[in-house]
C-alpha cells in the first residue's frame, strides 16, 4: 500500500488525538512521524520491552495480548485503523504491559520516545498538544476499566472481598480516586 503524506495528514485530522489540530499543524508533524508496514504475525513489541515508540493504526489490526501467570495468553484488545497504542511507556518509563501483534498486513504510524522526548525538550507545542491528546486517551481508558471493575466489585459476593482483602482495597482505593 503506497501511503503519501497527505493521506497520513488527513486521515490524522481525524482521530481522536489529532482532531484538535489544523491541518498545517499536523503537515509540520509530519516529518517526526515514522511509516512503518508491518507483516501480518509481525510482533510490534513483546510485553516487558522497553517502552520506545507510539503507535497509530492506519490500516490493518493489531493485537494487544497480555501474558497470564497461568494459562494461555489474554487478548486486551484488537485496534484498528485510528486506533493507537504505546503512549503509556513515553509517559512514564515503565516496561510495555502487553505485546502489540499484527493480525494482518498492517501500516502503522510511528512515533519514537527519543523524538518526543526532543520535542518536549525543546518545548514544542505540537509536541506537548500531542502528549496532551495522549493523555486523554489514557484518562479515557482509565475511565472505561474503573467503570469495569466497579461492576465486578459491585456483582461478587460479600464473602468474596474477604477472600481477597488486597484486591478488595485495591479496587476500592482506585475507585475513590476517581
Amino acid at each position: 500500500m503506497m501511503v503519501t503524506n497527505q493521506m497520513i495528514a488527513t486521515f490524522l485530522s481525524k482521530t481522536e488525538i489529532f482532531s484538535a489540530f489544523s491541518m498545517d499543524e499536523i503537515v509540520a508533524f509530519m516529518p517526526h512521524i515514522e511509516i512503518v508496514q508491518a507483516e501480518d504475525e509481525a510482533i510490534i513489541f513483546e510485553e516487558n520491552d522497553v517502552g520506545d515508540a507510539w503507535y497509530l493504526v492506519l490500516h490493518g489490526i493489531v493485537g494487544i495480548v497480555r501474558n497470564m501467570p497461568s494459562g494461555p495468553p489474554h487478548s486486551l484488545a484488537l485496534l484498528q485503523s485510528g486506533e493507537c497504542f504505546g503512549e503509556m511507556s513515553l509517559i512514564d518509563n515503565s516496561p510495555r504491559m502487553a505485546s502489540a501483534v499484527c493480525h494482518e498486513d498492517t501500516v502503522l504510524a510511528r512515533l519514537s520516545k527519543e523524538k518526543l522526548d526532543d520535542l518536549l525538550a525543546e518545548n514544542d507545542p505540537l509536541a506537548n498538544r500531542l502528549l496532551r491528546g495522549m493523555a486523554g486517551v489514557i484518562c479515557h481508558r482509565q475511565r472505561e476499566l474503573t467503570t469495569i471493575l466497579q461492576d465486578i466489585v459491585d456483582f461478587q459476593e460479600p464473602k468474596s472481598s474477604l477472600e481477597h482483602p488486597d484486591l478488595a482495597d485495591t479496587l476500592q482505593r482506585h475507585m475513590t480516586w476517581n
